[in-house]
């Protein structure tokens, strides 16, 4: 038994041209046919690569590969859009031979390959990078908020977890003094002002080991949140949290950190996290680029919601270029370096290896992958007044060159400042 086959697409006939005549020589299409088939999707670890002889015959792996990379290239990932195009799109009549997969099977197909298919992916994006489709020198990164499957109110937060913990105890603690007492008073008695209202009912009155087991569940969520650091938790899709949706409100959703190609727009590399903010994001998401497709020093170009002095530095220590929106800075950013005197040679200027990089950076040498970049660097001795200069004029300078501002005087002396020198 063999696969669900589709007549062949070169051999028919649209009006009087074939298919193949009407897809042009330069079409993407013709290039993910001679990629995809270069695969080995059975290596690889792709289910139905080699077909069943009994049963319902599968749709041939190669074929939704092939409709995958199509969609990726043509910004097209729902299953029912994908379905849509192979039923009217002449590149995907020449691709799947006319077939027409359901969305069903287009979404259980990557649900079984999500991770072999994110693998094609970076094999796909390292072979454009080779063919000089993209040069991946200069990236752009920007997250998104993608929402997950999982309601508001499958899901706790440190604060609504100690709220609820405190409620179910003080209604055991007013069900307990009922049951012992059988005196309706003192359930009138047990309310009292709280965030939650008891709302106890003596005719219906919740269980004790009810009581008991939201009592244990909310002091597991909170010994959970504290353990792992994290703001929120969330049942139904445990990996994803809680932050602002990008079409409002609070929701459960994924911060996916996207970094593209510059030059050509493609995306060049992806990974989904939790975390709502962007900030702390920047060298990961370029580190984790550059190790996936092999690069030396890369320009990186990002909004200011990851502004981090810290995640910025480490760029600048790692070989990474970062252009990022100022929030607080208005014209540059300045980190202070300690000198450290080395013999930096050309091997070690011409190089970019992060330990000399961070060599030539101490020495107070611009390395050459930073050469031709808003990169600079400068050498400062200590002045003789505690790292400031006092001109006569009364002004003064800091260490990094800039000019602190007159405040006051006081008993103690005159006191100078300027929040755009120095926050810190």
């Amino acid at each position: 038994m063999g696969y669900v086959t589709g007549t062949d697409s070169r051999q028919m006939m649209l009006g009087i041209w074939s298919i193949e005549d009407e897809v042009s020589q330069d079409s993407p299409a013709r290039f993910i046919e001679v990629f995809v088939d270069s695969l080995d999707l059975e290596a690889m670890g792709f289910e139905h690569t080699v077909p069943a002889s009994t049963g319902r015959p599968p749709y041939n792996p190669y074929d939704l590969v092939k409709l995958y990379v199509w969609g990726y290239l043509n910004r097209v990932r729902s299953s029912r859009r994908l379905m849509r195009e192979c039923r009217r799109n002449i590149e995907l009549w020449f691709l799947l031979n006319r077939l027409c997969p359901d969305f069903r099977t287009i979404a259980d197909f990557r649900k079984a390959h999500r991770k072999l298919l994110k693998k094609i992916f970076l094999i796909f994006v390292r072979a454009c990078k080779e063919m000089k489709l993209m040069d991946a020198e200069t990236l752009c990164l920007d997250g998104t908020t993608v929402r997950a499957v999982n309601g508001r109110k499958q899901s706790t937060s440190a604060e609504l977890s100690r709220k609820k913990l405190e409620y179910a105890r003080a209604q055991l603690k007013a069900v307990e003094m009922y049951l012992d007492s059988m005196d309706e008073n003192d359930l009138c008695e047990g309310r009292i002002d709280h965030p939650f209202a008891l709302d106890l009912d003596k005719d219906h009155l919740p269980s004790v080991e009810t009581l008991k087991q939201r009592i244990a569940f909310h002091e597991k969520c909170l010994k959970e949140l504290e353990e792992s650091g994290r703001n929120s938790l969330t049942f139904t899709d445990p990996e994803s949290a809680m932050m602002p949706a990008k079409e409002g409100g609070i929701k459960a959703c994924y911060n996916v950190q996207t970094a593209v190609d510059a030059k050509s727009h493609m995306v060049a590399d992806f990974h989904v996290t939790n975390n709502s903010s962007d900030r702390s994001q920047l060298y990961d998401s370029i580190e984790m680029c550059r190790r996936d497709l092999s690069l030396d020093a890369v320009n990186v170009i990002a909004d200011k919601g990851y502004e981090s002095a810290e995640d910025i530095k480490k760029c600048l220590m790692n070989g990474i270029v970062p252009d990022v929106g100022f929030i607080q800075d208005r014209e540059e950013r300045v980190f202070p370096l300690d000198y450290v005197e080395q013999d930096i040679t050309s091997d070690m200027k011409a190089s970019t290896k992060a330990e000399d990089i961070q060599a030539c950076l101490h020495a107070g040498v611009l390395p050459d992958c930073y050469q031709g970049t808003n990169i600079r660097i400068e050498v400062q001795s200590l002045s003789n007044i505690s790292c400031f200069i006092r001109h006569e004029d009364g002004r003064v300078t800091c260490p990094m060159g800039r000019e602190l501002l007159k405040q006051r005087d006081t008993k103690y002396g005159t006191e100078y400042s300027s929040r755009e020198a120095c926050r810190t």
